[in-house]
């Protein structure tokens, strides 16, 4: 059975790749705060990979209670919010992120999460804090770039 990721917001580009290369080994959620954006997405989505197993979800909290893996895709000052939004229903699952910038706060907000920044630019997932684990590593590794 295919992992859930949970997109939470598509106004960064990064972000929005990342889940593009993810849906073909992991079943997507996508929420935006803005319908259409998620609209646009999972279009997108589904021209790229037809047998894409992507949805829209009614809210951050559903879609990130679903997945095991979330990924925060907007942009900086929007992350945050997000973060803390969802904090109830993340507890020990990966959270990525786009912007390594963010790491220390998001590992504050988030402290029994595994934080995880993702370099499209090199192809490196590296994790962060106490939580961020080498299996969380590993797993979106094997989901990013499999053989």
């Amino acid at each position: 059975m295919k992992p859930t990721l949970a997109l939470i917001g598509t106004d960064n580009l990064d972000g929005r790749e990342i889940a593009g290369l993810l849906s073909r080994t992991c079943r997507l959620l996508i929420y935006s705060e803005r319908n259409f954006e998620a609209d646009t997405f999972l279009d997108e989505i589904k021209k790229l990979n037809p047998e894409a197993d992507a949805e829209k979800a009614e809210s951050a909290v559903d879609a990130s209670w679903e997945a095991e893996i979330i990924l925060l895709g907007m942009v900086n000052e929007k992350t945050a919010r997000a973060a803390a939004h969802i904090k109830a229903v993340v507890c020990q699952k990966i959270i990525i992120l786009t912007e390594r910038s963010l790491q220390v706060e998001l590992q504050k907000i988030l402290p029994h999460s595994k934080i995880i920044y993702i370099d499209k630019k090199d192809k490196s997932v590296y994790n962060y804090g106490e939580e961020g684990d080498q299996e969380a590593q590993i797993t979106l590794n094997k989901l990013l770039f499999p053989k």
